[in-house]
């Protein structure tokens, strides 16, 4: 099981981090204006919260052999093909969500810092 959820966090890990480098980098991009920077990355953050919540909903709709999950496990694990199914989506759901609420606690913070800015006169 171990083995299972460090290749879930692995394979969330590395897609969360692409989308953050690509939030960063716009935020970057606006950065002459940074209510819009902030703004934006609010926003591009709550983007990336729903889709994580999408794809923790259809975890369980995903064939478990289809998964990047599995194809890290070099070699897979010897399980009953249902039970392989509910342990992957049962770990997929929890890893998505994990990540889910930091992306929607990284998003409020940028709203209440976006607040801050317009309020202070940025």
């Amino acid at each position: 099981m171990n083995r299972i959820e460090q290749a879930a966090d692995l394979s969330v890990r590395r897609a969360v981090g692409f989308g953050a480098l690509a939030i960063l980098l716009t935020m970057a991009g606006l950065s002459a204006d940074p209510l819009l920077a902030l703004r934006s990355g609010a926003v591009l953050t709550l983007v990336m919260w729903a889709v994580l919540m999408i794809k923790a909903y259809r975890a369980p709709n995903r064939p478990y052999k289809r998964t990047e999950l599995w194809l890290l496990l070099e070699p897979p694990p010897d399980l009953p093909a249902e039970q392989a199914q509910r342990i992957v989506t049962e770990v997929l759901q929890a890893t998505f969500r994990r990540y889910a609420e930091a992306s929607f606690v990284c998003a409020v913070a940028l709203w209440l810092a976006s607040l801050l800015a317009r309020f202070s006169g940025l």
